[in-house]
């Protein structure tokens, strides 16, 4: 798994076999995991299926390791993947895996000020407000977009993350009686008790932001907000969020900017450390 952070001192329950595949499959598909333009999915479709591959064959791993961990305790358990990343990544890796590993999941979304919160004191300055503004809108769109892919996917239900902290079993429990009504039985262990939380207050973040881009980021989580599954989300709000994503002449010109600055600060560090290394290597 992924290690704890400072803005996640619990951990982030991340695979890490599974984010480094994704961060791959994104690079072969001219993205990075901060990208926020579209991904090109067919640049590389060869390298793009060895990954799906890989994916596969990790879960099988997984899947036995599980059935070990079964016969030893007589008790079935699930194998649960979690990676933001997937939001971008699974229509590509879907094709590669076996019929089945997409049937359940569950939509989770966050406030925008709040993921905008987190980004800034994870990245510092590789980020901006308006960056992260921007990837909250690409990969819930993203997310909803996949319901395309099969009508397993479009059922999934979506829920709150700061609804999940406040009352966990409340959010839990109604997806649990969808799924045993479909035929996936999934019961709580009593003795592992559900910890309410409450989220961390965090300060506005958006507030320089146009005003108009902001009230579409609103829309959009209202409207994630009210739908119980991806495939209610309306499709006029996904229209317009596309819209703005990638044809909006002033958000791809600040993003270009803000790139632009990020890569000149990154040679001027390489250079510095270069610069160290000669001088330690001509005091010798």
């Amino acid at each position: 798994m992924l290690p704890a952070a400072n803005d996640n001192p619990d951990g982030f329950q991340e695979p890490a076999e599974l984010v480094a595949l994704n961060e791959r499959l994104l690079s072969y598909a001219d993205g990075l995991w901060d990208a926020s333009w579209p991904l090109q999915s067919t640049k590389s479709p060869e390298l793009i299926k060895r990954i799906g591959c890989e994916l596969q064959s990790l879960l099988n791993q997984w899947c036995l390791k599980s059935e070990s961990d079964i016969r030893k305790t007589s008790s079935k358990q699930l194998l649960a993947l979690k990676d933001p990343r997937l939001c971008r990544t699974l229509p590509l890796l879907y094709p590669c895996l076996e019929p089945g590993h997409c049937k359940w999941g569950i939509a989770i979304i966050r406030e925008p000020n709040a993921v905008v919160a987190s980004l800034l004191e994870r990245n510092g300055d590789d980020m901006s407000p308006l960056k992260g503004f921007a990837l909250w809108m690409r990969y819930n769109l993203d997310m909803v977009k996949c319901r395309s892919i099969n009508p397993q996917i479009s059922d999934w239900p979506i829920i709150s993350f700061e609804t999940l902290l406040k009352d966990a079993p409340g959010t839990l429990q109604p997806i649990l009686k969808q799924w045993d009504n479909k035929g996936l039985f999934v019961e709580h262990q009593p003795e592992q008790e559900l910890i309410s939380k409450t989220a961390k207050s965090v300060p506005d973040r958006l507030s320089g932001l146009p005003k108009h881009w902001l009230e579409l980021g609103q829309k959009f989580h209202s409207c994630l907000r009210e739908s119980q599954t991806l495939n209610d989300v309306p499709k006029s709000v996904i229209q317009a969020v596309e819209q703005w994503l990638e044809t909006t002449p002033e958000l791809s010109h600040e993003l270009l900017a803000l790139e632009a600055r990020r890569r000149a600060h990154l040679a001027e560090a390489l250079a510095a450390e270069r610069a160290k290394h000669v001088l330690s290597w001509r005091n010798l």
